[in-house]
């Protein structure tokens, strides 16, 4: 065997002996990062638990409230029912740090006179106010009527959202008022304080579900994975 020919066997032989090196570096590395780092307990500040971590960024449950159930009378008719009413919010502090000192006081204005045509009830003095709180979000109103509802909606005002509140009403005024009783509601869910209301209390809240859904880099749900009820 020429000498030239045993060099270029060995350098085969090389070449080869380090694409193993290498191919058994990089599995091994996999091992570690798949498998050492991507289960067990989250610590994502270390970075253990890695797919737990990917999964508390874009994966979230959710719970869902039962709707209060409804109460009749012995001929069927509704004595306690609820509506769905929206909440307004703002978003003072992402105002103030999306506009300039040269525009804010104008975008403001704009957006502050838009909302007064549509909320009359809140004067401007009370929204110039709650914009300048600095605050994440201030409820500027609640319980508005669905076609005020409706016209935010068309706008699509920035800075603006709404929220969505179950109410409690008895469409009989104050007929069996003593009877039925009455409900003590708060940002989740609503109790029974008084007569029909908190004897069935248990009863009329019902069971909540839940969902979990996978959501994208703006918040917005992308496929529900799974719900219970």
């Amino acid at each position: 065997m020429s000498i030239e020919l045993r060099r270029a066997r060995n350098r085969q032989m090389l070449i080869f002996l380090l694409v193993c090196v290498g191919m058994v570096a990089l599995i091994g590395r996999l091992y570690f990062w798949q498998v050492v780092r991507g289960y067990g307990a989250a610590d994502c500040t270390h970075g253990y638990g890695l797919a737990k971590c990917a999964n508390l960024e874009h994966i979230q449950n959710q719970q869902l409230n039962a709707p209060r159930g409804l109460i009749y009378d012995a001929q069927g008719h509704i004595l306690a029912t609820n509506v769905v009413r929206d909440d307004v919010y703002i978003e003072p502090y992402q105002f103030s740090a999306d506009h300039s000192a040269d525009t804010f006081q104008s975008e403001l204005a704009k957006l502050v006179d838009t909302l007064h045509r549509v909320l009359p009830a809140v004067s401007q003095e009370t929204l110039y106010k709650d914009f300048n709180l600095g605050y994440q979000t201030v409820r500027i109103a609640s319980r508005i009527d669905p076609t005020q509802s409706e016209k935010l909606r068309r706008l699509q005002l920035p800075y603006v959202f709404l929220e969505p509140r179950t109410w409690r009403i008895y469409p009989g005024g104050t007929l069996a008022a003593q009877v039925l009783g009455y409900v003590q509601q708060d940002d989740q869910k609503s109790n029974g304080i008084y007569g029909i209301e908190r004897q069935y209390n248990t009863l009329l809240t019902g069971k909540p579900g839940s969902f979990t859904a996978e959501f994208d880099l703006s918040g917005n749900p992308l496929v529900v994975g799974a719900s219970s009820e």
